[in-house]
């Protein structure tokens, strides 16, 4: 936690704003662990923070073995440098929801960029009703990658719709899907 810096947990911090995250706990545990709920069920999100060069399977999955045993669904890594492939295919096999987020991606906050538009998760049902008032499937919508930066931002997961608004030029939507590694 020691070289993650004031303006990367602060950008951290903003980045659960926007996806409207609390916060359960306001310091570190032991483990170098923040612990947030989201959403309407307060569904319990763990940040744990790797301060080591590069991470490797063996530390994902003591991770996961900590969610596991906590039931927690929702695991989130922030690491000073990016993982191994070995590491990213480790997570696509995973059934839970997790993120990993290196140090220098957030050295800015990407919402506040004059050229970036807002972009707003929809739920389930609003993404139904946008689907209806279309009267198209989900896989007819313009597509964007489930990495691209701000659907990672948001929190967006593959197959959900993404409302993209330019205040007083236009209003998109975009369903997320999975590229390749």
């Amino acid at each position: 936690m020691q070289s993650f810096t004031t303006k990367q947990l602060n950008n951290l911090n903003e980045m659960f704003e926007y996806r409207k995250y609390k916060q359960t706990t306001f310091h570190l545990s032991s483990n170098d662990m923040l612990f947030f709920s989201k959403g309407i069920d307060d569904q319990l999100v763990c940040v744990k923070f790797i301060d080591i060069e590069k991470i490797n399977v063996d530390n994902v999955r003591i991770f996961i073995a900590y969610l596991d045993k906590h039931d927690i669904s929702h695991g989130i890594i922030i690491c000073k440098n990016e993982p191994s492939i070995q590491v990213m295919k480790e997570i696509l096999t995973l059934t839970i929801v997790f993120e990993i987020f290196y140090a220098n991606q957030l050295n800015i906050n990407i919402s506040k960029h004059s050229l970036v538009p807002i972009h707003t998760l929809l739920s389930t049902e609003d993404a139904e009703r946008v689907k209806k008032d279309y009267a198209v499937s989900f896989a007819k919508f313009p597509r964007i990658k489930y990495r691209d930066p701000m659907a990672r931002y948001i929190g967006a997961e593959v197959g959900n719709l993404i409302k993209i608004e330019k205040p007083g030029q236009y209003i998109t939507y975009r369903y997320v899907i999975r590229d390749k590694l």
